[in-house]
Formats: C-alpha cells, structure tokens, sequence
C-alpha cells in the first residue's frame, strides 16, 4: 500500500512506544477511513414546503438528517428511499442526487443556496405551501489515494433509519442539534466547528452501517463487523510488510484454516486495493 510507511503513521514504532495502550485500542474502522480523510464543507438548515425538489449535482458528499415530515431520496444509480422525521441519509460518492416530495421539480441545489443563504445565517426555505419537511444537510469530501477503491465498495445511498437507532438515537440527535445551531447563528471558528461535527456525523453513520447494513451491500467492509476476520485484517494493516501464512491468519482470527477461506472467499472483493490484498493472497495458498 502506497500510505504504509515504515517510520511514520498512526501505528509507527515511535508512537506505540509512547502510548501503548492507545496503539492496541486502534480499530480497523478507524484505520480505513484515515485512508480516506475526510472533509466537511459546508451545513445548512431547510425549511421545505411540498410540492419541492432540489437536484444536488455531482461533486461534492452530501447527508441529511430528516428532523420533521419526509421527502423522497433518488440517488444517480436510480436508487430511491422514501425517509421520514428521525432517519439519516448519507450519499457517499459524490454522483449526483435529487431530494424532495413526489410532485416536486427539481431545482438546482446549489442556485437555491447561493441565493439564499446569507453570512448571518446558513438556511433555505422554499415550496409550494404544503406539508412541511425541514432538513439538516450538509456537504463534504472525501481525500486519499485509496478514494477510488473505497468508494468503489460504498453504496450510493447510506439510510440509517429512525428504528434502526431505537437504542442510540441520542448521538444523532446530538449532532444535529449542534449542526442547526451553526446553521442557524454561526459565528467564530464555524468553519472548522462545522467540518468537525460533519467529520462524526460521517464516521457514525458508516460504523452504524458497517454493523447493520445486509452483508450483501457491505462487500469487504462487512468484515469489520466481524471481529474474528477483522483481527486478521488488522494484524495485515499493522505489519504490511510482514508475509503472513493462512495457518498464521487463521489462528489471530481465532477460527480454522477451511472456516477463514470461506468466509473470506464469501466477501464482495470489489474495490478493495486498499486493504486486504495480503488475506486474499495468504488465503489463495
């Protein structure tokens, strides 16, 4: 891997020497997404009226935190999810997408905003009158040689669902408190506030997902949430340059030579230069 260096990074001798017990409590998620550094731009608050429809175009990530009413996501693959108060959405790739209620025409996500959100205050509002939905969204990028691979593996659409953080809602509702806030009145170090609170929300909404997303929209990710496989991945991660044996993959992760090669040979392994190149090879002996 081009990011691995013997004598720097965020598992460098030097570092694990100083901090030890902050070394062994690095996970493998962690790890991957400081390959992808990600950066917060931008955040705003939506106050929507059906009918609307707003066409984010291609460029930057965006997400979206559904505070009351619903709208209709259309991701550019075609993908569409129907959200509503409390759900998150995050749409990873950067290709485009359109937000709004049924009957709604698209307009130009970024007109909207550059016309109406002023120094002062970082909001939208439009419709036709009707229902209201109201939004946190916000923008960011993700940066790093392996981007290409890792998006490869990611859907175009991440949806964490009310229900599905029934026994965690509190970190979302936290982070969106805090992001309408800076939304609403920002003030003194707001850029680098804003880019912070995007960084968590981001990194959050992936973990929630890694863990309860169908393994078959997961691919190689999937194995993070499998602490027996995601040991062999990290002990690969940690030492890149150390040739590992199945036999010796095997027993970090705790499971037997024929049970690690299926598993293994059971994961979506499209887009995943950026990690485990070592498992395959050491499984395919």
């Amino acid at each position: 891997m081009n990011s691995h260096d013997r004598a720097s990074g965020p598992l460098a001798p030097e570092s694990e020497a100083a901090f030890p017990m902050m070394a062994t409590r690095v996970d493998l998620l962690s790890q991957v997404l400081t390959l992808i550094r990600l950066r917060g731009e931008l955040v705003f608050s939506a106050e929507l009226t059906a009918p609307w429809a707003l066409n984010f175009e291609t460029g930057s990530a965006h997400f979206h935190v559904v505070q009351e009413g619903a709208m209709r996501v259309t991701a550019s693959d075609g993908r569409v999810i129907e959200a509503g108060a409390g759900d998150l959405l995050v749409l990873p790739q950067g290709r485009g997408h359109v937000i709004g209620t049924d009957d709604g025409k698209p307009v130009s996500a970024r007109l909207v905003l550059f016309a109406q959100m002023k120094e002062e205050s970082l909001t939208v509002s439009m419709g036709g009158g009707g229902a209201m939905t109201r939004l946190i969204s916000g923008a960011f990028r993700f940066e790093g040689d392996n981007l290409p691979s890792m998006l490869a593996v990611l859907p175009s659409i991440i949806h964490i669902s009310r229900e599905a953080l029934a026994e965690e809602a509190g970190w979302l509702d936290g982070l969106a408190h805090y992001l309408h806030a800076e939304a609403r009145a920002p003030q003194s170090g707001a850029a680098i506030m804003i880019s912070r609170l995007i960084d968590v929300l981001v990194i959050r909404a992936m973990r929630t997902w890694v863990h309860k997303a169908p393994p078959e929209n997961k691919g190689w990710l999937g194995a993070l949430a499998d602490p027996r496989i995601s040991r062999a991945l990290k002990t690969i991660h940690d030492t890149p340059f150390e040739r590992r044996t199945v036999a010796e993959l095997a027993d970090i992760a705790g499971m037997s030579r024929f049970e690690l090669c299926r598993a293994v040979h059971e994961l979506d392994w499209r887009g995943a230069a950026a990690l485990p190149d070592a498992l395959a090879a050491a499984v395919g002996q």
